[in-house]
């Protein structure tokens, strides 16, 4: 369920970057150099989503040990890469190393589950098939949408946000048709 949530909302947040940023930082620097901050904090929120709720489920079993275990190596795994990173991607380096660190942890706590109490077998191929094609689907529309709204408008604050505000309601209105017509709606609503 968190999936099939936080995976479109972090993809419009990926599309809509620059009408989001220039809403609520103006035209601060360059764009180029900006943009991609808003874009891999929008992938990074999917794997800190996702971390925290393991980090909850384990506690919740009595396994803290395990969690602090996995943020521990997360930050082993952040300090290693950051410096490299940072040479690389001056902008960005800092930042990618967090989205690191997050998937080592995140995919440490899911391994614990997994090999504990074989979760993946309750959960359904389809629906996760489902959510993933149904969040493309909407991110490649939504993209093309913001392309061409970004031809009528200026980069200005009040400029961006009618293109933001209609490129986020087109992406609402298939995300939510493409979870109706899979059924994927449904099981959101009754869960």
């Amino acid at each position: 369920m968190l999936i099939a949530i936080i995976s479109p909302s972090a993809l419009i947040l990926y599309a809509l970057a620059k009408p989001i940023y220039i809403i609520f930082y103006g035209k601060y620097g360059s764009l180029q150099d900006f943009v991609p901050i808003v874009q891999v904090s929008a992938l990074v929120s999917i794997f800190m989503s996702s971390g925290m709720l393991l980090a909850m489920i384990l506690q919740g079993i009595g396994k803290t040990r395990v969690v602090i275990k996995a943020i521990i190596y997360g930050i082993i795994f952040k300090i290693l890469f950051q410096p490299f990173l940072i040479i690389v991607f001056p902008m960005l380096g800092a930042m990618i190393a967090t989205f690191v660190g997050l998937i080592v942890s995140t995919m440490m706590m899911f391994a614990f589950i997994e090999i504990n109490y074989q979760v993946s077998q309750n959960i359904e191929a389809g629906f996760l098939s489902s959510t993933f094609v149904s969040s493309i689907i909407m991110f490649a529309l939504v993209c093309i949408s913001d392309y061409f709204t970004q031809l009528f408008v200026s980069d200005s604050r009040i400029g961006q946000f009618l293109p933001c505000l209609i490129s986020s309601l087109i992406g609402l209105f298939i995300i939510i048709n493409c979870y109706k017509t899979n059924g994927i709606l449904d099981e959101i609503l009754t869960k």
